[in-house]
């Protein structure tokens, strides 16, 4: 189905959104610039890193947009909208929810990283001449293409680190990509963990596609926040990785031995180089010895041994 994309200009963009939930509209985009400041300026937690792309939305003018169905019932909507607020500018475009889900799959194809692997989307097709590791994945709505140097830098770590029979906590797993590289690089079995149904649904998807769901166990949850979902996942890990920010994995630092077999590594990524001290500082007065820093493109991953 297509839609009708409304956008509304006004200097009071909360309020609009708020209203238009009576015309039974819901999850309407709000761009307002105070709202961005107080996002930005440390109001709700403090943010390593922005990327262009999102401090660009402060300079965009005040608006509400909502999407509404492209058939006669939506049509009809948008008159009413219009008439109701005929004095806001307003700008109304046609989207078709196709493009919204397949347009970003045109950038996402094959690529190798490191020595062994190779990340496939679900939806495109390889030859694999060089008889690489192949992981097939659609990452849908959570984080972990591979692309981000982040992810490549903890796939680089797990190339080097994973033995055969060992086993593997995800802690904040995204898509499910780390876990599947450890499980195909020799790992017996893989625990993954994140705050997001949404993103623990896509990882055991992608596990299952790869034919291995029978060795992944997975949890929805807070590790820092429950003690019961700790007690679940349980010890004796070989290797943890956290591909999360540096104040997640300074919250983490205390509860990563917990987890880890005696000589386990440790594997930690998403750190900005500014942060990186501070991260290995978290570590090392929690018992850890870090064995190695990788940089790249400014962010960090630390290596660390149990």
């Amino acid at each position: 189905m297509d839609y009708i994309k409304l956008t509304l200009f006004t200097d009071k963009p909360n309020d609009l959104a708020a209203t238009l939930t009576d015309y039974g509209l819901q999850g309407a985009e709000i761009n307002s610039a105070a709202d961005f400041d107080d996002f930005t300026q440390n109001k709700y937690g403090r943010w390593d890193y922005l990327d262009e792309s999102v401090t660009s939305l402060r300079d965009r003018p005040d608006s509400v947009t909502v999407y509404i169905t492209g058939d006669t019932q939506g049509a009809e909507l948008c008159l009413k909208i219009g008439r109701d607020f005929h004095e806001l500018p307003y700008k109304a475009e046609t989207v078709r929810s196709s493009d919204w889900e397949n347009a970003w799959k045109a950038y996402f194809k094959p690529f190798d990283v490191g020595n062994k692997l190779t990340v496939k989307p679900k939806w495109e097709s390889y030859d694999n001449p060089d008889d690489r590791i192949v992981l097939e994945i659609d990452p849908g709505g959570a984080f972990g293409t591979g692309q981000h140097e982040t992810t490549r830098l903890c796939l680089e770590r797990l190339e080097a680190v994973v033995k055969h029979g060992c086993r593997h906590l995800d802690l904040g797993t995204g898509s499910g990509i780390l876990a599947l590289a450890s499980l195909r690089l020799g790992a017996k079995e893989a625990t993954i963990c994140d705050i997001s149904e949404d993103s623990v649904r896509t990882a055991k998807e992608n596990l299952a596609d790869n034919g291995l769901a029978d060795r992944v166990t997975a949890f929805v949850g807070d590790v820092t926040q429950s003690e019961e979902l700790r007690l679940q996942i349980g010890t004796g890990y070989d290797i943890i990785t956290a591909n999360i920010v540096a104040d997640v994995i300074i919250a983490m630092a205390p509860l990563f031995r917990g987890f880890l077999a005696e000589h386990g590594v440790l594997i930690v990524s998403g750190i900005i180089e500014e942060r990186a001290d501070e991260v290995a500082a978290a570590l090392a007065a929690n018992g850890f010895e870090t064995s190695d820093r990788f940089t790249c493109n400014g962010w960090v991953c630390v290596g660390a041994i149990n």
